[in-house]
C-alpha cells in the first residue's frame, strides 16, 4: 500500500472551488513534485494533508489510516483537534516563510517542539536538535538567532525543526521561492539528501530540474485539479496534455528573460562603474 492516499478530494473556500477531486498516491521512499500556476491549489493540498485545512469532502489515508475523521454508524465523524495532532506527528512540514520563533535560538526553535510535541525530556531534545541541525551544514549556528541568519539558514534550521520530529513523510510548500537566487541551492542541496536518504516527500515547486533530478513523480495541477501526473521525464519533457506544455513553456519564457536581465552589463559592477 502506498504510504499516502488522497481520494476524490475537495475544498472549496466559500464560492471558491480550490481542490476539486485531487487522487493520487506516493509510495514510501519517494518524492512528488507538485507543480502549477499560482491559484492552481498546490499549497491547500499540502495544508489539507497535514490536516492544517480541513476538506470538505473525499479521503486523505497516511500510513494505512484515514487522516481527520473516523468512521461512525451515523457516517464519518470530524476527529477532536487533540487526535489530529497525534496524526500530524508522523507528518512534518516547512513553510515558505520559515516560521521560526524569533525570540527563541535556532536550539530554542528546535527543542521547544520536541519538548512540547514528543513529551521529551530538554537534554534528549538538543541532542536530536544537535544531531539534525548537522544534517543540514548548521552545527554552528545553535547560539544564533533567526534575525542573524540568510534566508537559506533560516529554511534549513526549518528543515532541521520538522526532521527532531521524525516525521514518515515531509511536505516542503515552495521552500525556496523566497529565498535570494543565490541561496536556492544550499536548499535543494539539503533536500536532495533527504530524498537519497530514504525520506517520502510532497514538494511543491517551480524548480523542474531539481525535479528532474530528485522527484520520481510529477501532479501537474490547474484550476483546483489535477491535470496531469505521472513519471518526471514523462511529464515534464514529454506532457501530453497542451495545458502542461502552456505553461511549461510559459514558465521557461520567464526563467529565459530573467537570466538575461541579470546578466545585462547595467546590472554588473562594471556596467555602473562605465
Amino acid at each position: 500500500m502506498p504510504l499516502l492516499i488522497t481520494r476524490k478530494l475537495t475544498k472549496s473556500f466559500g464560492e471558491n472551488r480550490v481542490l476539486d477531486g485531487i487522487d493520487f498516491s506516493l509510495d514510501d521512499g519517494k518524492v512528488v513534485s507538485i507543480m502549477g500556476p499560482s491559484g492552481s491549489g498546490k499549497s491547500t493540498l499540502l495544508r489539507c494533508l497535514n490536516l492544517l485545512e480541513y476538506a470538505d469532502s473525499g479521503e486523505i489515508w497516511f500510513d494505512g489510516k484515514l487522516m481527520g475523521v473516523q468512521s461512525t454508524p451515523n457516517g464519518p465523524r470530524r476527529l477532536s483537534e487533540r487526535a489530529m495532532q497525534r496524526q500530524r506527528l508522523g507528518i512534518g512540514m516547512v513553510f515558505q516563510q520559515f516560521n521560526l520563533f524569533p525570540h527563541l535560538s535556532v536550539m530554542g526553535n528546535l527543542v521547544m517542539p520536541q519538548v512540547h510535541t514528543l513529551g521529551v525530556s530538554k537534554a534528549d531534545a538538543m541532542k536530536e536538535a544537535s544531531l539534525q541541525l548537522g544534517r543540514v551544514g548548521l552545527a554552528d549556528k545553535t547560539h544564533a538567532y533567526p534575525a542573524h541568519l540568510s534566508g537559506g539558514q533560516k529554511q534549513r534550521v526549518a528543515i532541521a525543526r520538522a526532521l527532531c520530529l521524525k516525521p514518515r513523510l515531509m511536505l516542503f510548500d515552495e521552500p525556496t521561492s523566497a529565498l535570494d537566487p543565490e541561496l536556492v541551492g544550499e536548499v535543494l542541496s539539503v533536500m536532495k539528501d533527504l530524498a537519497e536518504s530514504g525520506m517520502t516527500m510532497a514538494v511543491v515547486t517551480h524548480e523542474t530540474q531539481f525535479a528532474l533530478d530528485v522527484g520520481e513523480q510529477v501532479v501537474f495541477m490547474a484550476d483546483g485539479g489535477i491535470v496531469e501526473q505521472g513519471p518526471s521525464e514523462e511529464v515534464l519533457l514529454s506532457p501530453k496534455k497542451q495545458r502542461t506544455r502552456d505553461f511549461l513553456h510559459r514558465f521557461r519564457q520567464t526563467q529565459e528573460a530573467a537570466e538575461k536581465s541579470e546578466f545585462r552589463p547595467e546590472n554588473s559592477s562594471e556596467g555602473i562603474a562605465s
